[in-house]
């Protein structure tokens, strides 16, 4: 038996354990695109139930959760914007064709918004 090696548990190899890695990290990035989601919509919802915010027109729990429901909507279409594709570019284009909508004149475009944004950074 002295020709005969010793077999450990199986080892996974190294393609599997940078795929498990990979795995991870993307999970880490959703799990915080989620918080920071909520985060949004709770401070959103202080707000707009704040009546030194709102004066008397304050937000109540049925208004809150119109307002929930379609920020539920938007959210995946406003993150495909600073997503690493072609269609970022469209996304940026709609979301500021909206702002503008929305604030008129005063409104303040993508890279105003969106302090050290640079399209040539990857992240």
């Amino acid at each position: 038996m002295a020709g005969k090696k010793r077999r450990g548990p199986p080892q996974k190899g190294k393609n599997a354990y940078a795929a498990e890695l990979q795995r991870k990290k993307a999970l880490g990035y959703e799990i915080v695109a989620s918080w920071t989601a909520q985060l949004a919509l709770d401070t959103i919802a202080m707000a707009l139930n704040d009546p030194e915010v709102m004066g008397s027109d304050t937000f109540g729990a049925t208004r809150l959760q119109r307002v929930c429901e379609g920020f539920n909507k938007l959210w995946p279409l406003s993150q495909k914007a600073l997503e690493k594709s072609d269609e970022a570019d469209y996304y940026r284009v709609k979301i500021d064709q909206a702002q503008e909508r929305i604030f008129g004149p005063d409104y303040l475009r993508w890279h105003e918004r969106y302090e050290y944004w640079d399209e040539h950074d990857t992240y």
